[in-house]
């Protein structure tokens, strides 16, 4: 338990993150059914596909005392968010904006949903509020913000 797997800076400080390697690993080789069961036993919501249920496990179970709502995520070091994402199996490469939209994403939508098709279907307000999320620009008509968020996809 707590094997440190990777370094993080932290207010100039290199300090261990130490998360349950062998825990981490069998979120991700566990099946839907294996992880659905450990939800329930944790308390965790066991709704969603694969990839909803893993990232609510390594969320609670993996980084417990970690801030992932959105001013946490903004808090994040461009180090820090890396390896994170790194963590989550999420591309860690390219500018701290787009290391924030990807985290925040993963973690608050599916990625296998998240298509134009169900961005289309989407009103005017969610666009908004993802818009304001991902930071992108807000202003312009549904069709426009459609195509902002579908550009961070």
């Amino acid at each position: 338990m707590g094997q440190p797997i990777t370094k993080v800076a932290s207010g100039g400080v290199f300090v261990a993150m130490r998360v349950d390697a062998d825990l981490l690993s069998s979120i991700y080789t566990e099946g839907l059914l294996k992880l659905r069961s450990r939800a329930e036993d944790s308390g965790i919501p066991k709704s969603g596909s694969v990839e909803v249920l893993r990232a609510r496990l390594i969320s609670n179970l993996v980084l417990p005392d970690m801030d992932l709502s959105w001013e946490g995520i903004q808090s994040m070091s461009h180090k820090e968010m890396g390896e994170v994402l790194k963590i989550f199996g999420i591309k860690s490469s390219g500018s701290h904006k787009e290391r924030r939209q990807r985290l925040w994403l993963h973690l608050n939508y599916d990625s296998r949903r998240m298509t134009i098709e169900n961005l289309a279907e989407m009103n005017r307000d969610d666009l908004h509020e993802m818009c304001k999320r991902l930071e992108l620009e807000l202003t312009g008509n549904r069709t426009v913000l459609m195509g902002r968020v579908a550009g961070v996809l």
